[in-house]
Protein backbone atom coordinates (compact mmCIF):
# COMPACT_ATOMS: atom_id res chain seq x y z
CA UNK A 1 0.00 0.00 0.00
CA UNK A 2 1.44 3.45 -1.10
CA UNK A 3 2.28 5.69 2.21
CA UNK A 4 -0.91 7.57 2.47
CA UNK A 5 -3.23 6.35 0.57
CA UNK A 6 -6.30 5.32 2.21
CA UNK A 7 -6.90 1.87 3.45
CA UNK A 8 -9.91 -0.04 2.39
CA UNK A 9 -12.02 -2.36 4.37
CA UNK A 10 -11.20 -6.04 3.03
CA UNK A 11 -10.16 -6.93 6.78
CA UNK A 12 -13.89 -6.03 7.72
CA UNK A 13 -15.36 -7.72 5.14
CA UNK A 14 -13.55 -10.76 6.15
CA UNK A 15 -14.67 -10.21 9.84
CA UNK A 16 -17.81 -9.92 8.86
CA UNK A 17 -18.15 -13.00 6.64
CA UNK A 18 -16.82 -15.07 9.41
CA UNK A 19 -18.73 -13.26 12.37
CA UNK A 20 -15.62 -12.09 14.58
CA UNK A 21 -16.46 -8.62 14.46
CA UNK A 22 -17.07 -7.24 18.07
CA UNK A 23 -20.27 -5.88 18.56
CA UNK A 24 -20.20 -2.59 17.49
CA UNK A 25 -17.91 -1.35 14.18
CA UNK A 26 -16.96 2.49 12.88
CA UNK A 27 -15.71 2.86 9.94
CA UNK A 28 -13.53 5.89 10.05
CA UNK A 29 -13.00 8.66 7.58
CA UNK A 30 -9.75 7.57 6.49
CA UNK A 31 -10.65 3.98 5.49
CA UNK A 32 -11.72 3.87 1.55
CA UNK A 33 -15.54 3.03 1.82
CA UNK A 34 -16.54 4.27 -2.11
CA UNK A 35 -19.37 2.25 -4.30
CA UNK A 36 -17.36 -1.03 -5.20
CA UNK A 37 -16.64 -1.39 -0.98
CA UNK A 38 -20.18 -0.61 -0.30
CA UNK A 39 -21.54 -2.99 -2.44
CA UNK A 40 -19.05 -6.18 -1.03
CA UNK A 41 -19.73 -5.01 2.42
CA UNK A 42 -23.09 -5.31 2.13
CA UNK A 43 -22.90 -8.14 0.54
CA UNK A 44 -21.28 -10.06 3.67
CA UNK A 45 -23.18 -7.97 6.33
CA UNK A 46 -26.44 -9.67 4.89
CA UNK A 47 -25.22 -12.96 6.51
CA UNK A 48 -23.85 -11.55 9.53
CA UNK A 49 -24.64 -12.31 13.43
CA UNK A 50 -21.94 -10.77 15.37
CA UNK A 51 -22.27 -7.42 14.41
CA UNK A 52 -25.35 -5.43 16.40
CA UNK A 53 -24.59 -1.47 15.50
CA UNK A 54 -22.67 -0.33 12.35
CA UNK A 55 -21.53 3.21 12.42
CA UNK A 56 -20.24 4.57 8.63
CA UNK A 57 -21.45 7.81 8.80
CA UNK A 58 -19.62 10.73 6.60
CA UNK A 59 -18.57 8.45 3.42
CA UNK A 60 -20.36 9.00 0.48
CA UNK A 61 -23.34 6.26 -0.34
CA UNK A 62 -25.01 6.62 -3.45
CA UNK A 63 -28.35 5.88 -4.46
CA UNK A 64 -26.97 2.09 -5.78
CA UNK A 65 -24.85 1.96 -2.47
CA UNK A 66 -27.74 2.71 -0.28
CA UNK A 67 -30.01 0.03 -2.49
CA UNK A 68 -27.23 -2.62 -1.47
CA UNK A 69 -27.37 -2.08 2.40
CA UNK A 70 -31.43 -2.36 2.22
CA UNK A 71 -31.28 -5.21 0.42
CA UNK A 72 -28.52 -6.41 2.90
CA UNK A 73 -30.70 -5.62 6.21
CA UNK A 74 -33.96 -7.05 4.41
CA UNK A 75 -31.83 -10.45 5.34
CA UNK A 76 -29.77 -9.68 8.09
CA UNK A 77 -31.68 -10.10 11.08
CA UNK A 78 -29.16 -9.10 14.19
CA UNK A 79 -28.38 -5.73 13.38
CA UNK A 80 -29.65 -3.07 15.51
CA UNK A 81 -28.34 0.56 14.81
CA UNK A 82 -27.60 1.91 11.72
CA UNK A 83 -25.84 5.09 10.32
CA UNK A 84 -24.90 5.30 6.98
CA UNK A 85 -24.03 8.09 4.07
CA UNK A 86 -23.28 11.72 4.03
CA UNK A 87 -24.28 15.21 3.53
CA UNK A 88 -25.35 13.74 -0.03
CA UNK A 89 -27.18 11.12 0.91
CA UNK A 90 -30.32 13.27 0.37
CA UNK A 91 -34.21 11.87 -0.34
CA UNK A 92 -33.39 9.39 -2.82
CA UNK A 93 -30.81 7.28 -0.84
CA UNK A 94 -33.29 6.60 2.28
CA UNK A 95 -36.07 5.89 -0.41
CA UNK A 96 -33.32 3.08 -1.80
CA UNK A 97 -32.66 2.49 1.95
CA UNK A 98 -36.10 2.10 2.95
CA UNK A 99 -36.57 -0.28 0.29
CA UNK A 100 -34.91 -3.04 1.38
CA UNK A 101 -36.26 -1.91 5.32
CA UNK A 102 -39.39 -2.88 4.77
CA UNK A 103 -38.25 -6.30 5.52
CA UNK A 104 -36.46 -6.03 8.04
CA UNK A 105 -37.43 -7.09 11.43
CA UNK A 106 -34.56 -6.19 13.74
CA UNK A 107 -33.43 -2.53 13.47
CA UNK A 108 -34.26 0.04 16.39
CA UNK A 109 -31.79 2.43 15.85
CA UNK A 110 -31.83 4.37 12.55
CA UNK A 111 -29.49 7.61 12.55
CA UNK A 112 -30.33 10.13 9.62
CA UNK A 113 -28.92 12.86 10.83
CA UNK A 114 -27.23 15.80 8.65
CA UNK A 115 -28.42 13.78 5.11
CA UNK A 116 -29.83 16.69 3.57
CA UNK A 117 -33.77 15.22 3.95
CA UNK A 118 -35.93 16.94 2.39
CA UNK A 119 -38.96 15.34 1.26
CA UNK A 120 -40.35 12.98 4.27
CA UNK A 121 -41.79 10.37 1.82
CA UNK A 122 -39.08 7.70 2.56
CA UNK A 123 -39.50 8.41 6.06
CA UNK A 124 -42.99 8.29 6.05
CA UNK A 125 -42.92 4.55 4.33
CA UNK A 126 -40.29 3.34 6.70
CA UNK A 127 -42.70 4.00 9.67
CA UNK A 128 -45.75 3.05 8.16
CA UNK A 129 -44.30 -0.39 7.19
CA UNK A 130 -40.98 -1.12 9.92
CA UNK A 131 -42.20 -3.45 13.03
CA UNK A 132 -39.34 -2.28 15.11
CA UNK A 133 -38.12 0.57 14.73
CA UNK A 134 -37.80 2.62 17.77
CA UNK A 135 -35.16 5.14 17.44
CA UNK A 136 -34.93 7.36 14.34
CA UNK A 137 -32.73 10.64 14.43
CA UNK A 138 -33.15 13.05 12.02
CA UNK A 139 -31.40 16.13 13.12
CA UNK A 140 -29.64 18.99 10.82
CA UNK A 141 -31.98 18.08 7.76
CA UNK A 142 -34.25 19.96 6.18
CA UNK A 143 -37.51 18.84 6.44
CA UNK A 144 -39.37 21.80 7.03
CA UNK A 145 -42.88 22.17 6.72
CA UNK A 146 -43.69 20.03 3.85
CA UNK A 147 -41.62 16.82 4.95
CA UNK A 148 -43.00 17.11 8.15
CA UNK A 149 -46.49 16.52 7.42
CA UNK A 150 -44.99 13.66 5.20
CA UNK A 151 -43.40 11.93 8.01
CA UNK A 152 -46.35 12.89 10.84
CA UNK A 153 -48.34 10.84 8.12
CA UNK A 154 -46.27 7.86 8.72
CA UNK A 155 -45.63 8.58 12.13
CA UNK A 156 -49.39 8.57 12.94
CA UNK A 157 -49.75 4.67 11.84
CA UNK A 158 -46.60 3.91 14.16
CA UNK A 159 -46.83 2.20 17.36
CA UNK A 160 -43.54 1.20 18.07
CA UNK A 161 -41.39 4.62 17.88
CA UNK A 162 -39.92 5.42 21.21
CA UNK A 163 -37.31 8.21 20.44
CA UNK A 164 -37.31 10.71 17.44
CA UNK A 165 -34.95 13.90 17.07
CA UNK A 166 -35.80 16.03 14.59
CA UNK A 167 -34.47 18.96 15.75
CA UNK A 168 -32.77 21.80 13.18
CA UNK A 169 -35.04 21.43 10.02
CA UNK A 170 -37.08 24.17 9.89
CA UNK A 171 -40.17 23.36 11.44
CA UNK A 172 -42.68 26.65 11.41
CA UNK A 173 -46.08 26.26 13.48
CA UNK A 174 -48.00 24.09 10.66
CA UNK A 175 -45.42 21.59 11.14
CA UNK A 176 -45.29 21.55 14.85
CA UNK A 177 -49.20 21.24 14.70
CA UNK A 178 -48.73 18.60 12.20
CA UNK A 179 -46.47 16.59 14.13
CA UNK A 180 -48.84 17.03 17.25
CA UNK A 181 -51.83 15.67 15.59
CA UNK A 182 -49.38 12.94 15.02
CA UNK A 183 -48.33 12.25 18.14
CA UNK A 184 -51.68 12.57 20.22
CA UNK A 185 -54.67 11.48 17.97
CA UNK A 186 -56.18 7.93 18.20
CA UNK A 187 -56.54 6.75 14.59
CA UNK A 188 -57.99 3.84 12.98
CA UNK A 189 -55.73 0.28 13.25
CA UNK A 190 -52.81 0.22 11.24
CA UNK A 191 -52.98 -2.07 7.97
CA UNK A 192 -49.03 -2.02 7.76
CA UNK A 193 -47.62 -2.14 10.92
CA UNK A 194 -49.88 -3.88 13.83
CA UNK A 195 -46.97 -5.59 15.61
CA UNK A 196 -48.68 -5.63 18.96
CA UNK A 197 -45.67 -5.47 21.09
CA UNK A 198 -43.09 -2.25 21.49
CA UNK A 199 -39.98 -2.49 20.07
CA UNK A 200 -37.66 -2.05 23.10
CA UNK A 201 -38.98 -2.86 26.79
CA UNK A 202 -39.97 -0.72 29.23
CA UNK A 203 -43.38 0.62 27.08
CA UNK A 204 -46.86 -1.13 26.54
CA UNK A 205 -49.33 1.06 24.16
CA UNK A 206 -48.09 -0.39 21.20
CA UNK A 207 -50.41 -2.45 19.76
CA UNK A 208 -51.73 -2.51 16.69
CA UNK A 209 -53.71 -4.97 16.58
CA UNK A 210 -55.62 -6.44 14.09
CA UNK A 211 -59.25 -6.68 15.39
CA UNK A 212 -60.45 -3.05 14.07
CA UNK A 213 -61.26 -0.27 16.67
CA UNK A 214 -58.89 2.51 17.15
CA UNK A 215 -55.06 2.59 17.79
CA UNK A 216 -52.96 4.25 19.82
CA UNK A 217 -50.51 7.21 18.97
CA UNK A 218 -47.09 5.75 18.91
CA UNK A 219 -45.69 5.04 22.87
CA UNK A 220 -43.11 8.11 22.09
CA UNK A 221 -40.45 8.31 25.33
CA UNK A 222 -38.48 11.15 24.13
CA UNK A 223 -38.96 13.85 21.62
CA UNK A 224 -36.14 16.75 20.26
CA UNK A 225 -37.62 19.64 18.19
CA UNK A 226 -34.80 22.19 19.41
CA UNK A 227 -33.31 24.67 16.55
CA UNK A 228 -36.64 25.56 14.74
CA UNK A 229 -38.50 28.35 14.12
CA UNK A 230 -41.89 27.13 15.59
CA UNK A 231 -42.80 30.38 17.03
CA UNK A 232 -44.92 31.09 20.04
CA UNK A 233 -48.35 29.72 18.35
CA UNK A 234 -46.89 26.67 16.95
CA UNK A 235 -44.78 25.99 20.43
CA UNK A 236 -48.04 26.07 22.21
CA UNK A 237 -50.09 24.08 19.81
CA UNK A 238 -47.25 21.06 19.75
CA UNK A 239 -47.51 21.59 23.94
CA UNK A 240 -51.16 21.46 24.06
CA UNK A 241 -51.08 17.77 21.74
CA UNK A 242 -48.50 16.77 24.05
CA UNK A 243 -50.42 17.00 27.21
CA UNK A 244 -52.12 13.97 25.95
CA UNK A 245 -49.04 11.89 25.92
CA UNK A 246 -49.13 9.27 28.77
CA UNK A 247 -45.22 7.70 27.67
CA UNK A 248 -42.85 10.92 27.32
CA UNK A 249 -40.31 11.43 29.59
CA UNK A 250 -38.03 13.37 27.96
CA UNK A 251 -38.91 16.58 25.56
CA UNK A 252 -36.63 19.00 23.83
CA UNK A 253 -37.65 22.73 22.56
CA UNK A 254 -34.52 24.81 23.14
CA UNK A 255 -34.35 27.83 20.77
CA UNK A 256 -37.93 27.45 19.23
CA UNK A 257 -38.48 31.02 19.92
CA UNK A 258 -41.36 30.11 22.31
CA UNK A 259 -42.74 33.09 23.95
CA UNK A 260 -45.39 33.74 26.58
CA UNK A 261 -48.24 32.04 24.95
CA UNK A 262 -46.04 28.54 25.12
CA UNK A 263 -45.48 29.10 27.93
CA UNK A 264 -48.83 28.95 28.86
CA UNK A 265 -49.83 26.47 26.95
CA UNK A 266 -46.86 24.47 29.12
CA UNK A 267 -47.87 24.80 31.87
CA UNK A 268 -51.64 23.66 31.42
CA UNK A 269 -49.69 20.51 29.87
CA UNK A 270 -47.87 19.98 33.07
CA UNK A 271 -50.94 19.81 35.69
CA UNK A 272 -52.50 17.09 36.06
CA UNK A 273 -56.32 16.12 34.83
CA UNK A 274 -59.19 16.49 37.89
CA UNK A 275 -59.84 13.55 38.89
CA UNK A 276 -62.02 11.63 36.48
CA UNK A 277 -65.76 10.96 38.00
CA UNK A 278 -66.78 7.68 39.21
CA UNK A 279 -68.85 5.39 37.30
CA UNK A 280 -72.32 5.91 37.83
CA UNK A 281 -72.33 9.46 39.10
CA UNK A 282 -73.71 8.30 42.47
CA UNK A 283 -70.09 8.44 44.29
CA UNK A 284 -68.16 5.17 46.04
CA UNK A 285 -71.71 3.67 47.07
CA UNK A 286 -72.64 3.00 43.02
CA UNK A 287 -75.78 5.14 41.56
CA UNK A 288 -77.60 7.28 43.60
CA UNK A 289 -81.79 5.57 43.29
CA UNK A 290 -84.42 6.80 43.23
CA UNK A 291 -86.72 8.50 45.59
CA UNK A 292 -89.96 6.25 44.97
CA UNK A 293 -90.48 2.82 45.31
CA UNK A 294 -89.41 1.93 41.82
CA UNK A 295 -85.84 0.43 41.03
CA UNK A 296 -85.96 1.64 38.04
CA UNK A 297 -82.54 1.50 36.54
CA UNK A 298 -80.59 4.62 35.55
CA UNK A 299 -78.96 4.46 32.00
CA UNK A 300 -75.15 4.59 32.23
CA UNK A 301 -73.76 7.69 32.10
CA UNK A 302 -71.65 8.68 29.27
CA UNK A 303 -68.01 7.95 29.48
CA UNK A 304 -66.04 11.41 30.81
CA UNK A 305 -64.48 13.67 28.04
CA UNK A 306 -60.58 14.31 28.02
CA UNK A 307 -59.77 16.87 30.38
CA UNK A 308 -59.54 20.37 28.53
CA UNK A 309 -56.44 21.18 30.60
CA UNK A 310 -53.30 19.43 31.18
CA UNK A 311 -53.20 15.56 31.89
CA UNK A 312 -50.63 13.78 30.14
CA UNK A 313 -46.98 14.46 30.96
CA UNK A 314 -47.10 13.38 34.50
CA UNK A 315 -43.85 11.02 33.18
CA UNK A 316 -41.55 13.91 32.46
CA UNK A 317 -38.63 13.61 33.95
CA UNK A 318 -36.53 16.15 31.58
CA UNK A 319 -37.49 19.48 30.09
CA UNK A 320 -35.16 21.65 28.26
CA UNK A 321 -36.97 24.93 26.73
CA UNK A 322 -33.43 26.88 26.72
CA UNK A 323 -33.01 30.09 24.79
CA UNK A 324 -36.70 30.91 23.88
CA UNK A 325 -38.55 34.03 25.07
CA UNK A 326 -40.57 32.57 27.72
CA UNK A 327 -39.72 36.04 30.51
CA UNK A 328 -40.09 36.69 33.70
CA UNK A 329 -44.00 35.39 33.51
CA UNK A 330 -43.09 32.42 31.60
CA UNK A 331 -40.92 31.19 34.51
CA UNK A 332 -43.68 32.23 36.57
CA UNK A 333 -46.53 29.92 34.82
CA UNK A 334 -43.97 27.05 34.49
CA UNK A 335 -43.54 27.26 38.50
CA UNK A 336 -47.35 27.75 39.15
CA UNK A 337 -47.94 24.33 37.04
CA UNK A 338 -44.77 22.82 39.27
CA UNK A 339 -46.66 24.30 42.76
CA UNK A 340 -49.85 22.50 41.57
CA UNK A 341 -48.34 18.85 40.85
CA UNK A 342 -47.28 19.12 37.64
CA UNK A 343 -44.69 16.94 35.96
CA UNK A 344 -44.50 15.19 39.68
CA UNK A 345 -41.35 12.83 37.94
CA UNK A 346 -39.82 16.16 36.62
CA UNK A 347 -35.62 15.60 37.56
CA UNK A 348 -33.80 18.14 34.84
CA UNK A 349 -35.36 21.48 34.01
CA UNK A 350 -33.65 23.94 31.51
CA UNK A 351 -35.09 27.13 31.38
CA UNK A 352 -31.42 29.01 30.34
CA UNK A 353 -31.69 32.38 28.53
CA UNK A 354 -35.14 33.03 28.90
CA UNK A 355 -35.04 36.66 30.87
CA UNK A 356 -36.65 35.12 34.01
CA UNK A 357 -35.39 37.41 35.99
CA UNK A 358 -35.03 37.38 39.60
CA UNK A 359 -39.14 37.01 39.98
CA UNK A 360 -39.61 33.85 38.00
CA UNK A 361 -36.07 32.09 39.61
CA UNK A 362 -37.88 32.61 42.60
CA UNK A 363 -41.00 31.47 41.47
CA UNK A 364 -39.12 28.25 40.34
CA UNK A 365 -37.30 27.86 43.11
CA UNK A 366 -40.05 27.91 45.66
CA UNK A 367 -42.18 25.54 43.30
CA UNK A 368 -39.54 23.03 42.68
CA UNK A 369 -40.23 19.50 44.20
CA UNK A 370 -38.04 17.43 45.80
CA UNK A 371 -37.10 15.35 42.62
CA UNK A 372 -35.65 18.14 40.84
CA UNK A 373 -32.23 17.49 40.64
CA UNK A 374 -30.64 19.64 38.13
CA UNK A 375 -31.97 23.03 37.41
CA UNK A 376 -30.26 25.37 34.70
CA UNK A 377 -30.98 29.12 34.78
CA UNK A 378 -27.82 30.38 33.18
CA UNK A 379 -28.09 33.54 31.50
CA UNK A 380 -31.40 34.69 33.11
CA UNK A 381 -29.92 38.56 34.61
CA UNK A 382 -30.30 36.82 38.24
CA UNK A 383 -28.68 38.85 41.19
CA UNK A 384 -28.04 37.00 44.11
CA UNK A 385 -31.67 37.41 45.30
CA UNK A 386 -32.71 35.05 42.31
CA UNK A 387 -29.71 32.72 42.76
CA UNK A 388 -30.10 32.50 46.48
CA UNK A 389 -34.00 31.27 45.60
CA UNK A 390 -33.29 28.81 43.22
CA UNK A 391 -30.54 27.09 45.42
CA UNK A 392 -32.78 27.02 48.32
CA UNK A 393 -34.69 24.45 46.20
CA UNK A 394 -35.14 20.95 48.25
CA UNK A 395 -33.46 17.98 46.38
CA UNK A 396 -31.46 20.20 44.26
CA UNK A 397 -28.05 18.65 43.39
CA UNK A 398 -26.85 20.51 40.00
CA UNK A 399 -27.10 24.30 40.01
CA UNK A 400 -26.09 25.65 36.32
CA UNK A 401 -26.23 29.24 36.72
CA UNK A 402 -23.48 30.53 34.60
CA UNK A 403 -23.32 34.03 32.94
CA UNK A 404 -26.04 35.84 35.35
CA UNK A 405 -25.19 38.87 38.00
CA UNK A 406 -24.57 37.79 41.13
CA UNK A 407 -21.67 40.01 41.55
CA UNK A 408 -19.89 40.38 45.17
CA UNK A 409 -22.71 41.68 46.80
CA UNK A 410 -25.00 38.99 46.21
CA UNK A 411 -22.49 36.42 47.71
CA UNK A 412 -24.11 36.92 51.25
CA UNK A 413 -27.55 35.52 49.45
CA UNK A 414 -26.06 32.69 47.93
CA UNK A 415 -24.08 31.05 50.76
CA UNK A 416 -27.16 32.00 53.51
CA UNK A 417 -29.07 29.76 50.97
CA UNK A 418 -25.95 27.00 50.71
CA UNK A 419 -25.89 26.96 54.67
CA UNK A 420 -29.27 26.67 55.35
CA UNK A 421 -28.51 22.44 54.57
CA UNK A 422 -29.47 20.91 51.40
CA UNK A 423 -28.05 18.23 48.85
CA UNK A 424 -26.29 20.66 46.59
CA UNK A 425 -23.39 18.93 44.41
CA UNK A 426 -22.75 20.92 41.68
CA UNK A 427 -22.88 24.86 41.48
CA UNK A 428 -21.54 26.74 38.34
CA UNK A 429 -21.05 30.41 39.20
CA UNK A 430 -18.88 31.01 36.29
CA UNK A 431 -19.57 34.71 34.52
CA UNK A 432 -21.15 36.52 37.35
CA UNK A 433 -19.08 39.45 37.78
CA UNK A 434 -17.28 37.84 40.62
CA UNK A 435 -13.98 39.75 41.58
CA UNK A 436 -11.32 38.94 44.27
CA UNK A 437 -13.05 39.99 47.45
CA UNK A 438 -16.26 38.12 46.42
CA UNK A 439 -14.22 34.71 46.12
CA UNK A 440 -12.63 35.64 49.63
CA UNK A 441 -16.30 36.05 50.79
CA UNK A 442 -17.49 32.93 48.67
CA UNK A 443 -14.88 29.73 49.13
CA UNK A 444 -14.20 30.40 52.85
CA UNK A 445 -17.99 29.88 53.25
CA UNK A 446 -18.33 26.52 51.31
CA UNK A 447 -15.94 24.83 53.95
CA UNK A 448 -19.02 24.62 55.63
CA UNK A 449 -21.58 23.28 53.12
CA UNK A 450 -20.57 19.52 53.22
CA UNK A 451 -22.59 18.06 50.44
CA UNK A 452 -20.42 20.53 47.84
CA UNK A 453 -18.55 18.29 45.34
CA UNK A 454 -17.79 20.73 42.48
CA UNK A 455 -17.49 24.71 41.99
CA UNK A 456 -17.14 26.02 38.49
CA UNK A 457 -16.27 30.04 38.99
CA UNK A 458 -14.08 30.46 35.53
CA UNK A 459 -14.93 33.72 33.26
CA UNK A 460 -14.94 35.93 36.58
CA UNK A 461 -12.30 37.95 37.25
CA UNK A 462 -8.58 36.58 37.49
CA UNK A 463 -6.79 38.90 39.55
CA UNK A 464 -4.55 37.82 42.41
CA UNK A 465 -6.69 38.04 44.94
CA UNK A 466 -9.27 35.55 43.56
CA UNK A 467 -6.26 32.74 42.62
CA UNK A 468 -5.21 33.15 46.07
CA UNK A 469 -8.58 32.62 47.31
CA UNK A 470 -8.73 29.51 45.09
CA UNK A 471 -4.99 28.22 46.05
CA UNK A 472 -6.16 28.78 50.04
CA UNK A 473 -9.45 27.23 49.54
CA UNK A 474 -7.51 24.18 47.53
CA UNK A 475 -5.40 23.86 50.88
CA UNK A 476 -8.48 24.01 53.73
CA UNK A 477 -11.11 22.26 51.82
CA UNK A 478 -9.61 19.60 49.87
CA UNK A 479 -12.74 17.88 48.89
CA UNK A 480 -14.01 21.32 46.98
CA UNK A 481 -13.05 20.85 43.47
CA UNK A 482 -12.61 23.94 42.06
CA UNK A 483 -12.64 25.22 38.17
CA UNK A 484 -11.28 28.51 37.89
CA UNK A 485 -9.44 29.68 34.82
CA UNK A 486 -6.38 31.93 34.88
CA UNK A 487 -5.32 33.21 31.45
CA UNK A 488 -7.65 30.48 29.36
CA UNK A 489 -5.83 27.33 31.55
CA UNK A 490 -7.59 25.43 34.26
CA UNK A 491 -5.33 26.33 38.03
CA UNK A 492 -3.27 23.09 38.54
CA UNK A 493 -5.56 21.43 41.19
CA UNK A 494 -8.57 22.57 39.55
CA UNK A 495 -11.71 20.02 39.53
CA UNK A 496 -11.90 20.36 35.86
CA UNK A 497 -9.34 20.60 32.34
CA UNK A 498 -9.76 23.47 30.19
CA UNK A 499 -12.67 23.43 27.95
CA UNK A 500 -14.47 20.92 30.53
CA UNK A 501 -17.89 22.22 31.32
CA UNK A 502 -20.18 21.19 33.90
CA UNK A 503 -22.85 18.55 32.30
CA UNK A 504 -20.23 18.47 29.20
CA UNK A 505 -20.41 14.23 29.47
CA UNK A 506 -22.18 12.36 26.18
CA UNK A 507 -24.87 10.49 26.40
CA UNK A 508 -24.73 6.68 26.61
CA UNK A 509 -26.68 6.13 23.52
CA UNK A 510 -27.71 2.35 22.05
CA UNK A 511 -24.35 0.20 22.01
CA UNK A 512 -22.73 2.81 24.39
CA UNK A 513 -22.13 -0.43 27.01
CA UNK A 514 -21.31 -2.64 23.94
CA UNK A 515 -17.54 -3.99 22.67
CA UNK A 516 -16.51 -1.77 20.17
CA UNK A 517 -14.43 -2.23 17.04
CA UNK A 518 -12.63 1.28 15.59
CA UNK A 519 -11.68 0.75 12.50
Amino acid sequence: MAWGAPRGVDDLIAKLNDNSTASTMCILSTRKFGPSEAAAFSAALSGNTSLTELLASGHPLEVAGASAFGQALSRNTTLRSLCVGDNDFGDEGVIALVEGLKRNHGLLVLDLEYKSIASGEGLRTLLETHPTLADLRLGRNQLGEAGMKSLSAGLSLNSTLLRLDVSGNQLNAAAAEALGRALCTHRPAAIGNQTGTSAVGGSDGGGGGGGGGSTPPPPLEFLDVSRNPLGDEGGAALFRALATSPTLTGLVLAEAKLGPLAAAALAEALVPPPASPLPGGGGPSGPAEPDSGEMTPLPPPPPPPPPANGGGLQKLQALDVSKNELGTGGGAEVAGALSRGGAPRLETLSMAYNDVGDDGAAALGKAAGPRLAVLDLSGNALGGAGIGAVLSAPGLREAKLFHNACKDEGVPLVLEALLAGGTLQTLDLGANGLTGAGFEMLLPGLAACSSLQTLEVGANSNDERAEEAVRRSQGSNPALDIAFRRGGEAMEGSGAPPGVGIGGGTAGGPGAAASWQTQ
